[in-house]
């Protein structure tokens, strides 16, 4: 799960309730966390995304920890969000690293992960966001990502840009699965303006 924006107006809180229900009651589903838990819009280019938080980032940050509490075993990793990058960048404090890292693998970065199920051996990487990226593919930066940095992973997972697509695509001579994840924050007065 990705970009949840925890604190956020636009968060549909309804469908987060279904997703933790889901989570906890079934044996076989397990998450990670990929960014943007929080929504943290501390200091933006615009007052208005700021406008949109119904909880302070401290609110957000304890709403994080109780809710840990009970999914925590059913999380196998967590990463960077470009949301904490801004909390960074204004205070060079990092919460949603703070509290993740005390529960949680945390890749402050892209991750690579080796997740072994039934004998069979996967290997991930996951980011917030690549450095490549394109109006007409919504998967490039992630087969960018492979072609040029990263060719050995059979997963590869970016979230951010809140429009979820799933590729499967043959690259170095596999195929790969490239998923873009999507958002909890539904409604977002900045983005739509």
């Amino acid at each position: 799960i990705s970009d949840m924006h925890i604190g956020s107006a636009g968060m549909n809180f309804d469908l987060f309730k279904s997703f933790t229900k889901d989570l906890i009651d079934n044996d076989n589903i397990y998450s990670a966390l990929i960014g943007d838990d929080l929504d943290l819009f501390c200091s933006f280019r615009n007052f208005l995304a700021s406008q949109q938080m119904i909880f302070t980032p401290e609110e957000q940050a304890r709403f994080l920890e109780s809710w840990l509490d009970d999914v925590k075993h059913k999380l196998l990793f967590a990463g960077y969000g470009n949301h904490a990058e801004m909390e960074e960048k204004l205070t060079a404090f990092n919460t949603t690293r703070k509290i993740l890292g005390k529960h949680l693998i945390y890749h402050n970065g892209i991750g690579r992960i080796t997740l072994h199920i039934n004998d069979i051996e996967y290997n991930i990487c996951s980011t917030h966001k690549t450095r490549y990226n394109s109006s007409f593919n919504q998967t490039h930066g992630l087969k960018q990502l492979a072609r040029n940095d990263l060719p050995n992973e059979d997963i590869y997972l970016d979230t951010d840009k809140h429009n979820p697509a799933v590729e499967i695509f043959p690259l170095h001579g596999k195929y790969k699965v490239f998923a873009q994840l999507s958002t909890l924050k539904m409604s977002d007065a900045f983005g739509k303006r």
